[in-house]
């Protein structure tokens, strides 16, 4: 965990890191779907997953094979950060994610940290069981870490797709 926070202060293109991690959510919510006529499922998946509803944006029946439709779909996403970060500038719209997930991930991690504690409990009583408590607590631990590093991905993609920004202008106070 450390050194992924280590690594999310050190990159200077944050963005790019989490169009990569939108790829990768992509190909996984394609995954399975074989035919255009399963479209209303990935839109579904789109939006139980990353709360986005591609049919809103763009016009899903227009790409005639799954991978236009995909490449249609991350081009818009990745039009819509890009024209996020062109409003309040690229520089501050990496700020923002890069926050984002830093707070995201301390978060996730005070959490993991409760849920262990949790686990050891629950663990010692599957020794009357006849299971070895140690093995069951490494499976287990090793599972709710791979679940929290999915849970920060899926919630710094979530913001950073979700986020609206608007420019006010300052009027003056009477």
């Amino acid at each position: 965990i450390y050194s992924k926070r280590e690594e999310v202060l050190a990159d200077k293109d944050f963005i790019g890191h989490i169009k990569n991690i939108i790829a990768e959510f992509a190909d996984d919510l394609f995954e399975g779907i074989k035919e255009m006529s399963e479209v209303p499922e990935i839109i579904k998946r789109f939006r139980e997953t990353l709360y986005y509803t591609p049919d809103a944006h763009i016009d899903v029946t227009q790409p005639k094979t799954l991978p236009d439709l995909k490449q249609a779909i991350l081009d818009n996403i990745y039009g819509e950060m890009d024209d996020k970060a062109s409003k309040v500038g690229v520089e501050n719209f990496n700020m923002f994610a890069r926050m984002e997930y830093l707070r995201l991930i301390d978060i996730k991690w005070q959490e993991h940290r409760e849920n262990l504690d949790a686990l050891r409990e629950a663990v010692n009583l599957r020794a009357y069981g006849q299971k070895n408590p140690l093995l069951e607590y490494k499976l287990e631990g090793f599972d709710i870490f791979d679940k929290m590093i999915d849970d920060i991905r899926k919630v710094i993609v979530r913001k950073v797709i979700n986020v609206k920004v608007e420019r006010y202008s300052e009027q003056p106070q009477r």
